[in-house]
């Protein structure tokens, strides 16, 4: 790191707490400390959660006549969900790094994210779509492969937020990326190379073992609701399986594409 970068980030970036700014000073920098940049993400990702919620509760504690802090800025109109100024974030740091993979690390960030939107309930209870992290990366263009390959780690770790029944959520976003892939392989074709037969074999033992998960949920789930929703991403995991099966069969007549 040159000295005016280091300037920056010593004098500056890290001691206000700026994690962004840091992380694109370690892109200039091609600083290459792993666990530091994994760090650092994880500050942005909390520092941009609470500075959001805590705006959100100003400015609905001001609508509701609640006391406000003379000190404290009210906004002028709702802010955005916690959520949703993180994906900001994410995309603004992808952007401009090119997503670099140093800077962008695909399997610390999206577990990293996946994990943030359990425990914070950044999910389909305050209006989020569930899958969010999933189509954000997807978005950003990060392949349907390598998006899978992060959330099959999470399902076989069995490590918590994702133990148990949890396990029902890496499912889902399971569902969700290879929903994207499936719209992919019947648009583009597959090619019939030994890679690509490879990784569509691959996806056919992954829905296997997540609809063996899924059963095993659904028969352990007593309360209605619950079971209700256990069903339902059984029974869309079952559909996975079927499509991901015909398109290893079409693959072997020459169609389908897995990127």
């Amino acid at each position: 790191m040159d000295a005016n970068l280091r300037q920056l980030y010593n004098g500056y970036a890290d001691q206000a707490g700026y994690y962004d700014l840091c992380l694109l000073i370690y892109h200039s920098a091609e600083y290459p400390h792993a666990h530091l940049i994994a760090e650092t993400w994880h500050h942005l990702v909390e520092a941009t959660h609470h500075e959001v919620a805590e705006r959100r509760r100003v400015y609905q504690d001001h609508r509701a006549g609640r006391p406000v802090p003379d000190d404290v800025e009210v906004p002028a109109a709702p802010p955005p969900q916690p959520y949703e100024a993180v994906s900001v974030q994410v995309q603004t740091i992808a952007h401009r790094t090119s997503l670099d993979s140093l800077i962008f690390p695909v399997d610390t960030l999206l577990a990293n994210l996946c994990e943030y939107a359990v425990t914070y309930q950044q999910d389909a209870s305050i209006g989020a779509d569930p899958s969010w992290p999933v189509l954000l990366f997807l978005q950003l263009g990060v392949s349907h492969a390598a998006v899978v390959r992060v959330l099959e780690r999470i399902l076989d770790a069995h490590a918590a937020p994702f133990a148990g029944r949890q396990r029902r959520l890496v499912v889902e976003w399971i569902n969700t990326a290879l929903d994207a892939w499936l719209r992919e392989a019947e648009r583009r074709g597959l090619g019939a190379g030994r890679a690509e037969t490879s990784l569509a074999a691959w996806v056919v033992d992954l829905t296997e073992r997540a609809e063996q998960i899924m059963e095993e949920i659904f028969a352990a789930t007593a309360a209605p609701a619950a079971r209700m929703e256990a069903r339902a991403v059984l029974e869309a995991t079952k559909q996975r399986r079927v499509a991901a099966t015909r398109v290893v069969a079409e693959s072997r007549q020459g169609g389908l594409r897995f990127r």
